[in-house]
């Protein structure tokens, strides 16, 4: 499963990394990433203390979706995040 490998991949970087059902949850201390299957790809939720923290764990989870499953960049689309809950954890 391609959200276990990108965990496992960058797990390192995170403090800690845990599976609860379908989610995983990476804390980078001041940030964290969930990552949830869905029927059509991965669905990623990311909090972070600022910005700059927020798109270090962008960039370390799309560098890892790009190496795990051979991607294009058009294959990863970004939501706010009013639009991303309501497509993923209502």
């Amino acid at each position: 499963m391609v959200a276990d490998r990108t965990r496992t991949q960058i797990r390192c970087g995170s403090r800690s990394a845990v599976s609860e059902r379908v989610d995983r949850f990476l804390n980078f201390g001041d940030g964290c990433a969930i990552i949830r299957p869905t029927n059509e790809g991965l669905f990623v939720r990311i909090s972070a203390h600022d910005l700059v923290i927020f798109y270090g764990i962008r960039t370390l989870l799309e560098g890892s979706l790009f190496k795990l499953a051979a991607i294009s960049n058009d294959a990863i689309e970004w939501f706010p995040a009013e639009r991303a809950a309501s497509l993923a954890f209502t």
